[in-house]
């Protein structure tokens, strides 16, 4: 995070938030700072940014937890500013079902948008917020989904509206490949996790026996539209392992960039921040301590 979110993350855990559980592994801290990652990384206004750090302190219809009543609104708009509590607030007491079905009717962003609140209310919104709200909706998904074991699951089945609506209103700036990934047609996706579920467990039958075989399976998720860093990952570190350092380091740059442009990992089961270092590791010609751990479970 930068210089900029520093009240905004003193002030979440004043909240306690760092203390809440959100899901089964993580704490809302997390979930919270993994979202505002997110937002920095495709470039979004910093009005998103903080509202993403914040997007989930009141409570939503699906996260119960409550880090922050209405009476905390003005020590959180010190904090983030009035236009991002303002969306962090919508964002929380929303009509998130209702959201979705508006705004899959709108073939271009509309110039203004009446939502209807958890509470009944009805509130009118500008058609920047009624933009900043739709990615928010996606980065919330982006952020959080994947399988029972923390692998990765469908990005693009989690919020298919939201992601419909990316794709049609090109007044929204994300990264060409963020956009693209997340408009790939669902059967490519699915074939995408299914080369890399038959990846992994090919290593973790054996990683020298079935090395050939699993390299060709990460190759071709590399190659998708998805988009994503871990096959590549995978790749470097098999190259690197068979002595191949030099296609190693190549495959850790491109595995880098990836990274960096989503803001998060598709294969939750290691944090970004560990992806990041086990390409560090294996750059160096370390022991990839954690991608190996991960080979090690049956």
């Amino acid at each position: 995070m930068e210089s900029d979110d520093r009240a905004g993350l003193a002030l979440l855990m004043e909240f306690g938030t760092d203390r809440m559980p959100h899901g089964s592994r993580r704490t809302l801290y997390e979930h919270l700072v993994g979202m505002a990652t997110i937002a920095a990384a495709w470039g979004l206004p910093l009005i998103v940014r903080r509202a993403a750090l914040f997007h989930s302190i009141y409570g939503t219809s699906v996260y119960r937890g409550r880090a922050a009543g209405r009476e905390a609104r003005r020590t959180i708009v010190r904090a983030i500013g009035d236009d991002a509590e303002r969306l962090a607030y919508a964002f929380g007491d929303v009509d998130r079902a209702r959201f979705r079905d508006a705004i899959a009717s709108m073939s271009s962003a509309p110039d203004a948008c009446s939502l209807t609140m958890r509470s009944g209310e009805v509130v009118h919104v500008s058609a920047d917020d009624v933009e900043a709200l739709t990615l928010l909706g996606i980065i919330n998904e982006v952020e959080q989904t994947c399988a029972e074991d923390g692998g990765p699951a469908s990005w693009r089945a989690c919020c298919p509206s939201l992601v419909s609506a990316l794709a049609r209103w090109k007044a929204i700036a994300v990264p060409r490949e963020v956009r693209a990934s997340l408009d790939v047609p669902r059967n490519e996706e699915d074939a995408a996790l299914a080369e890399y579920r038959a990846a992994t467990h090919l290593l973790e039958k054996d990683v020298e026996v079935d090395r050939v075989a699993a390299m060709a399976l990460l190759r071709g998720v590399s190659d998708s539209p998805t988009y994503v860093a871990e096959p590549i990952a995978w790749r470097a570190y098999l190259h690197a392992r068979a002595g191949d350092a030099r296609s190693a380091r190549d495959l850790v740059d491109e595995a880098r960039g990836r990274f960096e442009t989503w803001g998060t990992p598709w294969d939750k089961r290691l944090p970004l921040a560990t992806w990041v270092e086990e390409l560090d590791r294996i750059e160096a010609g370390s022991p990839p301590a954690q991608l190996e751990r991960l080979l090690s479970r049956r």
